[in-house]
């Protein structure tokens, strides 16, 4: 259509087995989802940020990057891919860290360093100015507190009106 469209609330998007059921599963209070175009995506993002009450979000994708900040940012990468969509490639400039989902119980130091020569290899990696954690599934409760901990920063240090 010529506007975006957001949906909002339970009924609206919950899908078993897809993202916007699984936040809801996982214990999500407040969930919305933006059906745009790619030049709809700011107008339907600022909608759907101005619905949400709490002192943090979490959005899946990576387009509103184009037309928002973030305080952080994970980039996630299949390990059995040694490369990552397209039109992700431009967000790792933006990447505070990097997760390998995985679909094994584990995955070796040595199959990490693997994928990330591919990925650097094929260009994904080595356009970006810095170089991010990774972690894995074996590490997520140390992504868990990185992101806490860059949202306490930023709480604790942001400017305060006198």
């Amino acid at each position: 259509g010529e506007e975006p469209r957001v949906l909002s609330g339970r009924e609206a998007t919950y899908t078993a087995g897809k993202d916007t059921g699984r936040y809801w599963d996982a214990g999500a209070a407040n969930v919305h989802w933006v059906v745009s175009t790619d030049g709809q995506v700011g107008q339907g993002f600022a909608e759907a940020l101005g619905r949400v009450r709490a002192p943090g979000v979490l959005v899946e994708g990576n387009s509103f990057l184009k037309h928002a900040g973030a305080d952080f940012t994970v980039m996630v990468a299949r390990p059995d891919r040694a490369q990552l969509k397209p039109t992700a490639r431009w967000a790792l400039r933006k990447t505070s860290a990097l997760y390998l989902s995985q679909f094994r119980d584990e995955l070796e130091p040595e199959a990490v360093r693997i994928l990330l020569d591919e990925l650097k290899s094929a260009g994904d990696l080595g356009k970006t100015p810095q170089t991010f954690p990774v972690y894995t599934r074996q590490t997520l409760p140390q992504l868990s507190a990185e992101i806490r901990a860059s949202l306490a920063f930023k709480s604790t240090h942001a400017p305060q009106a006198v």
